[in-house]
Formats: structure tokens, sequence, C-alpha cells
């Protein structure tokens, strides 16, 4: 007996256009938050850029103390631009010294309160336009002189609703 059915088959010649933007006009749009520690934000070919150095500092001090944990809060603020409410979003970082924090209160300042909302690196529930708030804690306990630059990377992912 013959079917119509197959196991496998390709078909090509279909186009996908993607406009790619700025992280800060993208669906998950990501920006410096206003606050005190935003001059250690920047932009490079339309990508956030955190870096800890002296950018922020006027006193002449180049980095960080051996064995240091350093927390910046109001860091990051990553906002749904999509036509879907994320039903979860995530940001994770490439080193498990480097913690992302992060509030998915209305609050900017990330704080309920008088104390810090800290809700992991995991928040749910972002709807159309809201925000969360990424702050950051940098562990370097076991960092020393010769560790010369410590350099890990932030991931995002955001899942939509149907």
């Amino acid at each position: 007996m013959e079917t119509n059915a197959f196991n496998y088959g390709t078909v090509s010649g279909r186009t996908t256009t993607l406009t790619i933007v700025t992280d800060a006009n993208a669906y998950i749009s990501i920006a410096g938050q206003d606050s005190t520690d935003s001059c250690y934000i920047s932009t490079s070919n339309g990508k956030i850029v955190v870096t800890f150095s002296n950018a922020c500092n006027s006193g002449g001090g180049t980095g960080f103390n051996p064995g240091t944990i350093a927390y910046f809060e109001n860091l990051l603020v990553i906002t749904n631009k999509g036509d879907h409410a994320w039903t979860q979003f995530w940001a994770n970082s490439s080193d498990s010294l480097m913690t992302l924090n992060m509030t998915y209160s209305t609050d900017s300042s990330m704080t309920t309160g008088s104390t810090f909302a800290q809700n992991d690196n995991y928040a749910s529930s972002v709807g159309i336009g809201a925000s969360v708030y990424l702050g950051i804690k940098a562990d370097g306990t076991t960092k020393d002189t010769s560790t010369g630059t410590w350099a890990p990377t932030i991931s995002f992912a955001a899942r939509g609703s149907n």
C-alpha cells in the first residue's frame, strides 16, 4: 500500500528579515539606569557595556582591592518593548562570582520600603512596557592582583506568552 506521507523533507528559498537595532531600542531593551553609577555604562556597536574602572573615580583609583565584594545597584533597566508579556525573564553571568540581582517592581531605586529588593536573577510576569532593574554583586574574594582584568559577560533571555 502506498502513502503520501514522508519522513524527511526540506524547503528552501523563504525570506526572513530581522532588523538589528541598538540595545535601547530592541524588544528586550537594555539601557543604563540613571544613577550615580551610570558612568560605568557605555555603548559599543549598539551594545550596552558595563565597565568597572576608574571612569567614575575622580580620586585617582584604578580598580578594586584584592578580595573585594562590590555591590552596584541601579545599573541597568531592562524594558519589555515587544508585543507580548514575558512569562519568564532571566539574567545570567558567565562567572559564578558575578551575581545578578533584579527587582521587577516599578520602583527604579530598587528598594521596597527601606530595604534592597532582591529577586535573584529571575523575574516573571513582565508586561508590555514594564521594566526590571538589574544590580550586580561582584564577589572578588578569590581574586588577587595576579588576576588582572576580570571580564565576565552577562546574558539575558525572555520567554513571551502566546
